[in-house]
């Protein structure tokens, strides 16, 4: 029964910090698009 939910819980963890890593990676690349649109406007 713990054994169980404690598995489960390890898997929802895991997939948490991997749809958080996701985000913070999209982000990251939003961001740098918007910066790099930025230096091409300031460099036109």
């Amino acid at each position: 029964w713990f054994d169980v939910s404690l598995k489960n819980a390890e898997e929802l963890a895991g997939l948490m910090v991997d749809k958080a890593g996701k985000a913070r990676d999209s982000m990251w690349n939003t961001a740098g698009k918007l910066k790099g649109k930025m230096v091409d406007n300031t460099a036109t």
